[in-house]
């Protein structure tokens, strides 16, 4: 392909020779072909002399992946924890608002624990919304385990959007666009 510029819109037309009668006056020749989509021309009067990304586009870019970032961080938040809740399978919730919640029951549970209390006496509701009753150790590692995967997700969240940044101070377009969840 043979890449030709007019008026800031790029022509790409067959290196055969089959459209050059679509190449008029005012098209200027481009140096080489773009190196990628978010390149765009840079133009001397009328001489292409090279691609450059616009400078604001860069940012742009990051800050869609950390909204993107974000937004998955938040669904594994809300996606929860498949554990076994007293003999079955349930989802420990781990959003945000459910948080407070965990924190409640274990602070509680060690307390009871500490004061050597070992019946279920700790009501706890899942994902499916059945009431189950807990020992202070069931509690604990039911608590400790909901950390541990928050703190997992979160600790995600941070390594991907440290890789943003160093991409960003390197000027690294692929390396922002190919970051996923």
């Amino acid at each position: 392909m043979k890449h030709y510029i007019k008026n800031h819109q790029i022509y790409a037309l067959e290196s055969d020779g089959s459209q050059d009668h679509l190449i008029t006056e005012d098209m200027v020749v481009m140096k080489s072909d773009r190196p990628s989509p978010h390149h765009v021309p840079r133009i001397d009067g009328v001489v292409h002399v090279g691609w450059e990304v616009p400078a604001a586009a860069l940012p742009a870019l990051a800050g869609r992946k950390r909204t993107a970032i974000d937004n998955a961080r938040d669904d594994a938040l809300a996606a929860g924890l498949n554990y076994n809740i007293a003999g079955e399978t349930d989802v420990v919730q781990t959003r945000p608002q459910d948080q407070t919640n965990l924190l409640g029951i274990a602070i509680e549970a060690r307390e009871l624990h500490a004061a050597g209390v070992t019946d279920p006496v700790i009501e706890f509701r899942g994902l499916s919304n059945v009431n189950r009753f807990l020992t202070p150790q069931q509690a604990i590692d039911l608590t400790n385990a909901a950390s541990a995967h928050i703190k997992a997700i979160y600790r995600r969240s941070w390594h991907r959007k440290d890789a943003i940044d160093m991409a960003l101070k390197n000027e690294d377009w692929n390396g922002i666009e190919n970051l996923e969840w």
